[in-house]
């Protein structure tokens, strides 16, 4: 993902709890952070950042950590 700001959010790298209520957004990253095994954010050469996460697909067959 990338954004204008070169504020990193509080929550990138919180537990990814939900925001409280329904306000229509606020969800997306939680949504990511859960499953994410590594998030990495990074500043953009024409400003802003970058914010990568990789999350692991299991194959068929194998079992959840």
């Amino acid at each position: 993902m990338h954004d204008h700001s070169d504020v990193v959010p509080e929550a990138a790298y919180g537990p990814g709890a939900l925001p409280a209520g329904h306000r229509g957004s606020g969800y997306g990253r939680p949504l990511i952070i859960r499953p994410a095994g590594d998030i990495r954010i990074g500043p953009r050469l024409s400003g802003g950042k970058t914010i990568g996460v990789f999350v692991p697909i299991r194959t068929a067959g194998t079992e959840a950590p």
